[in-house]
Protein backbone atom coordinates (compact mmCIF):
# COMPACT_ATOMS: atom_id res chain seq x y z
CA UNK A 1 0.00 0.00 0.00
CA UNK A 2 1.53 3.45 -0.85
CA UNK A 3 1.13 5.57 2.30
CA UNK A 4 -1.62 8.15 2.72
CA UNK A 5 -1.21 10.94 4.05
CA UNK A 6 -4.94 12.85 5.34
CA UNK A 7 -4.83 16.23 7.54
CA UNK A 8 -7.71 16.09 9.59
CA UNK A 9 -9.04 18.96 11.60
CA UNK A 10 -9.05 17.93 14.98
CA UNK A 11 -11.70 17.92 17.75
CA UNK A 12 -10.33 18.01 21.43
CA UNK A 13 -10.66 15.63 23.98
CA UNK A 14 -10.80 16.15 27.49
CA UNK A 15 -9.80 12.57 29.09
CA UNK A 16 -10.42 12.02 32.72
CA UNK A 17 -9.59 9.07 34.72
CA UNK A 18 -5.73 10.68 36.33
CA UNK A 19 -4.36 10.39 32.72
CA UNK A 20 -1.85 13.57 32.51
CA UNK A 21 -3.48 13.38 28.41
CA UNK A 22 -5.72 15.50 29.90
CA UNK A 23 -5.88 19.34 28.63
CA UNK A 24 -7.07 20.10 25.43
CA UNK A 25 -4.88 21.55 22.77
CA UNK A 26 -5.76 24.71 21.20
CA UNK A 27 -2.41 25.61 18.99
CA UNK A 28 -3.40 22.38 16.32
CA UNK A 29 -5.92 22.66 14.22
CA UNK A 30 -4.69 19.69 12.45
CA UNK A 31 -3.23 16.98 12.71
CA UNK A 32 -1.71 14.74 9.87
CA UNK A 33 -2.11 11.46 9.68
CA UNK A 34 -0.69 8.49 7.16
CA UNK A 35 -1.49 5.26 6.95
CA UNK A 36 -0.11 1.88 5.48
CA UNK A 37 -1.01 -1.91 4.88
CA UNK A 38 1.54 -4.71 4.78
CA UNK A 39 -0.05 -7.96 4.30
CA UNK A 40 3.27 -9.79 5.13
CA UNK A 41 5.35 -8.97 8.01
CA UNK A 42 8.45 -10.76 7.33
CA UNK A 43 9.78 -12.88 10.17
CA UNK A 44 9.00 -12.67 13.21
CA UNK A 45 6.39 -9.99 12.10
CA UNK A 46 2.69 -9.89 12.42
CA UNK A 47 0.59 -9.82 8.75
CA UNK A 48 -2.05 -7.52 8.07
CA UNK A 49 -0.90 -4.68 9.87
CA UNK A 50 -1.77 -1.07 9.59
CA UNK A 51 0.64 1.65 10.04
CA UNK A 52 -0.80 5.31 12.01
CA UNK A 53 1.54 7.28 11.75
CA UNK A 54 1.12 10.87 13.40
CA UNK A 55 3.71 13.37 12.36
CA UNK A 56 1.94 16.14 14.47
CA UNK A 57 4.12 17.44 17.30
CA UNK A 58 3.36 17.76 20.17
CA UNK A 59 -0.22 16.83 19.87
CA UNK A 60 -1.24 12.96 20.20
CA UNK A 61 -4.35 11.61 17.65
CA UNK A 62 -6.98 9.48 18.24
CA UNK A 63 -8.58 8.80 14.95
CA UNK A 64 -11.81 6.72 14.58
CA UNK A 65 -11.34 4.64 11.29
CA UNK A 66 -13.20 2.41 9.06
CA UNK A 67 -12.03 0.78 5.87
CA UNK A 68 -12.61 -0.85 2.97
CA UNK A 69 -10.86 -4.05 1.90
CA UNK A 70 -9.32 -4.01 -1.88
CA UNK A 71 -8.29 -6.19 -4.17
CA UNK A 72 -5.03 -6.60 -6.66
CA UNK A 73 -6.58 -4.54 -8.64
CA UNK A 74 -7.48 -1.70 -6.30
CA UNK A 75 -11.06 -2.57 -6.80
CA UNK A 76 -13.57 -2.77 -3.99
CA UNK A 77 -14.37 -6.03 -2.14
CA UNK A 78 -17.99 -5.31 -1.38
CA UNK A 79 -18.95 -8.40 0.71
CA UNK A 80 -15.75 -8.21 2.40
CA UNK A 81 -15.81 -6.93 6.63
CA UNK A 82 -12.78 -5.50 7.89
CA UNK A 83 -12.14 -5.65 11.49
CA UNK A 84 -9.47 -4.76 14.08
CA UNK A 85 -7.31 -6.65 16.67
CA UNK A 86 -6.66 -3.02 18.77
CA UNK A 87 -10.05 -1.13 18.20
CA UNK A 88 -9.17 1.84 15.80
CA UNK A 89 -11.76 1.55 14.15
CA UNK A 90 -13.66 2.86 17.76
CA UNK A 91 -11.71 4.93 18.22
CA UNK A 92 -9.41 3.63 20.86
CA UNK A 93 -5.71 3.63 19.53
CA UNK A 94 -3.86 6.64 20.16
CA UNK A 95 -0.90 7.40 17.67
CA UNK A 96 1.50 9.75 20.09
CA UNK A 97 3.74 12.94 18.11
CA UNK A 98 5.78 11.94 15.76
CA UNK A 99 5.45 7.87 16.31
CA UNK A 100 4.31 5.34 14.37
CA UNK A 101 1.84 2.76 15.90
CA UNK A 102 -0.11 -0.69 14.51
CA UNK A 103 -3.24 -2.62 14.56
CA UNK A 104 -4.14 -5.34 12.80
CA UNK A 105 -6.59 -6.00 10.59
CA UNK A 106 -8.81 -9.46 9.86
CA UNK A 107 -10.85 -10.17 6.84
CA UNK A 108 -14.12 -12.03 6.70
CA UNK A 109 -16.82 -13.04 4.23
CA UNK A 110 -16.53 -13.86 0.43
CA UNK A 111 -13.50 -12.65 -1.17
CA UNK A 112 -11.25 -12.33 1.80
CA UNK A 113 -8.78 -14.38 0.20
CA UNK A 114 -8.21 -11.64 -2.60
CA UNK A 115 -7.44 -8.69 0.16
CA UNK A 116 -4.49 -6.96 -1.25
CA UNK A 117 -4.78 -3.40 -0.02
CA UNK A 118 -7.17 -1.51 1.84
CA UNK A 119 -8.59 2.12 1.88
CA UNK A 120 -8.68 3.74 4.83
CA UNK A 121 -11.35 7.16 6.09
CA UNK A 122 -10.73 9.29 8.57
CA UNK A 123 -14.38 9.23 10.67
CA UNK A 124 -13.29 11.66 13.47
CA UNK A 125 -10.07 12.55 15.15
CA UNK A 126 -9.48 13.81 18.84
CA UNK A 127 -6.49 15.33 19.88
CA UNK A 128 -4.73 14.81 23.09
CA UNK A 129 -1.23 16.80 25.07
CA UNK A 130 1.25 14.09 24.57
CA UNK A 131 4.84 15.03 24.08
CA UNK A 132 7.69 12.63 24.74
CA UNK A 133 5.28 9.40 24.85
CA UNK A 134 6.75 6.70 24.34
CA UNK A 135 5.37 2.67 23.39
CA UNK A 136 5.03 0.88 26.12
CA UNK A 137 7.49 -2.75 26.49
CA UNK A 138 5.88 -5.77 27.04
CA UNK A 139 8.44 -8.51 29.08
CA UNK A 140 7.16 -12.22 28.87
CA UNK A 141 7.10 -13.74 32.45
CA UNK A 142 6.03 -17.78 33.57
CA UNK A 143 4.80 -18.66 36.40
CA UNK A 144 7.98 -18.16 38.31
CA UNK A 145 8.42 -14.37 37.40
CA UNK A 146 11.57 -15.74 34.68
CA UNK A 147 11.61 -13.75 31.51
CA UNK A 148 10.50 -16.29 28.46
CA UNK A 149 11.18 -15.33 25.07
CA UNK A 150 7.62 -15.59 23.66
CA UNK A 151 4.61 -14.99 24.16
CA UNK A 152 2.91 -18.53 24.16
CA UNK A 153 5.40 -19.14 26.73
CA UNK A 154 3.86 -16.99 29.31
CA UNK A 155 1.75 -16.64 31.90
CA UNK A 156 2.20 -12.81 32.66
CA UNK A 157 3.16 -10.06 30.51
CA UNK A 158 4.97 -7.15 32.41
CA UNK A 159 3.81 -3.73 30.46
CA UNK A 160 6.39 -0.17 31.06
CA UNK A 161 5.88 3.22 30.39
CA UNK A 162 9.23 3.65 29.39
CA UNK A 163 8.52 7.95 28.65
CA UNK A 164 7.28 10.63 31.09
CA UNK A 165 4.01 10.99 30.41
CA UNK A 166 0.88 8.94 31.89
CA UNK A 167 -1.08 6.60 29.60
CA UNK A 168 -3.72 4.29 29.58
CA UNK A 169 -2.99 0.99 28.31
CA UNK A 170 -4.76 -2.10 26.83
CA UNK A 171 -3.89 -5.62 26.57
CA UNK A 172 -4.76 -8.23 24.13
CA UNK A 173 -3.56 -11.78 23.46
CA UNK A 174 -4.06 -12.48 19.62
CA UNK A 175 -4.11 -16.06 18.91
CA UNK A 176 -3.40 -16.97 14.98
CA UNK A 177 -4.58 -19.05 12.19
CA UNK A 178 -2.30 -20.82 9.89
CA UNK A 179 -2.83 -20.28 6.53
CA UNK A 180 -1.80 -21.95 3.10
CA UNK A 181 1.96 -21.55 1.86
CA UNK A 182 2.13 -17.61 0.61
CA UNK A 183 -1.00 -16.80 2.45
CA UNK A 184 -0.56 -13.66 4.81
CA UNK A 185 -1.62 -15.03 8.58
CA UNK A 186 -4.44 -13.90 10.29
CA UNK A 187 -6.18 -13.25 13.80
CA UNK A 188 -8.44 -15.89 14.46
CA UNK A 189 -8.98 -14.58 17.90
CA UNK A 190 -8.23 -11.18 19.69
CA UNK A 191 -8.71 -11.72 23.20
CA UNK A 192 -8.82 -7.95 25.94
CA UNK A 193 -6.77 -8.95 28.58
CA UNK A 194 -7.35 -7.07 32.00
CA UNK A 195 -9.75 -3.91 32.21
CA UNK A 196 -7.79 -0.87 30.51
CA UNK A 197 -4.41 -0.02 33.05
CA UNK A 198 -3.63 3.92 33.85
CA UNK A 199 -0.06 3.34 33.71
CA UNK A 200 2.07 6.40 35.17
CA UNK A 201 5.22 7.18 33.65
CA UNK A 202 8.79 5.01 34.41
CA UNK A 203 6.04 2.11 35.91
CA UNK A 204 5.33 -1.33 35.38
CA UNK A 205 2.64 -3.47 35.33
CA UNK A 206 1.68 -7.29 35.19
CA UNK A 207 -1.18 -8.28 33.73
CA UNK A 208 -2.15 -11.94 33.96
CA UNK A 209 -2.73 -14.40 31.30
CA UNK A 210 -5.85 -16.23 32.65
CA UNK A 211 -4.58 -20.12 33.08
CA UNK A 212 -7.44 -21.50 30.71
CA UNK A 213 -5.53 -19.19 27.70
CA UNK A 214 -2.03 -19.57 28.51
CA UNK A 215 -0.18 -21.16 25.40
CA UNK A 216 -3.03 -19.76 23.17
CA UNK A 217 -1.57 -16.46 22.20
CA UNK A 218 1.05 -16.49 19.82
CA UNK A 219 1.10 -12.32 20.69
CA UNK A 220 0.52 -10.53 23.75
CA UNK A 221 0.39 -7.04 22.38
CA UNK A 222 -0.02 -3.42 24.60
CA UNK A 223 -0.87 -0.65 22.95
CA UNK A 224 -1.96 3.12 24.50
CA UNK A 225 -5.86 4.02 24.44
CA UNK A 226 -8.30 5.77 26.00
CA UNK A 227 -10.76 4.39 28.61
Amino acid sequence: MLKTWIAVAALSLLVGCGTTFDRPRADDSEVQLSFDYVAVGGDAMMDQTLGITNSSSGTAAVPTLSFVALDAEGQPLTEVTVGTAYGSDRGLVVAPANYEVLDVLTFEGRGADRVEDVAVTVDAVRTLDGSDTWYPDVEYLDADGRTVPSAIEASTARVTNPGSQDYVVRLVGIEWNAPPPGRPQQARRVVPLEKPVLLPAGDSVDIAVPAHEQGNFGSLKAYISVK
